[in-house]
């Protein structure tokens, strides 16, 4: 399954979500102005092999992009999940209460969050306690982010600032 270069504004729930897919991309869309309970654009959850999330836009939103592991070592697809979130920009409203990069745990295996602006005035990003092989390189991360050390995690090159309102408008990113 491959979501690319698309414009999607004001859903209220999730956009594209998925779920026990493999080999499969959401690149280079643009979300602007999401709002809802499930109100984040990507989530990709469950038995997922091989997903890469890279080159998008999320401008105003609550939360950006989500993912969830299987919740155990699943005999019947083997293996890490791969997940490879890369190269995305996500910016939260002033408002937001979410993380905009955010693990909802169940023992996620091998993901790799590379070269991502992510702010919000709660946490740019949040990790699991219960994943593995995590490696966290070369973000920007305005606001807060769980970085602490723990077992799978690698953690290299970030910066982490300070959230500030004053972040582009729409105008100048999209």
């Amino acid at each position: 399954i491959r979501a690319i270069d698309n414009d999607v504004t004001r859903v209220g729930g999730t956009a594209f979500a998925y779920f026990g897919v493999a080999n499969s991309a959401i690149e280079n869309n643009r979300f602007t102005d999401n709002g809802g309970v499930h109100s984040q654009p990507v989530s990709v959850y469950m038995t997922n092999r091989n997903v890469r999330v890279t080159g998008n836009l999320f401008v105003g939103g609550d939360r950006a992009i989500t993912w969830h592991g299987d919740k155990s070592f699943n005999a019947a697809v083997p293996g890490d999940h791969n997940i490879v979130i890369e190269r995305n920009v996500a910016i939260s409203t002033a408002g937001s209460r979410n993380a905009m990069l955010q693990s909802w745990g169940a023992s996620t295996r091998g993901v790799r969050i590379l070269s991502n602006y992510a702010a919000s005035p709660y946490f740019a990003l949040m990790l699991s306690d219960s994943d593995t092989g995590v490696t966290v390189d070369g973000n920007i991360l305005a606001g807060r982010a769980t970085l602490l050390p723990r077992v799978g995690l690698t953690v290299g090159d970030n910066r982490v600032l300070p959230w500030t309102p004053a972040m582009p408008d729409h105008g100048e990113l999209c």
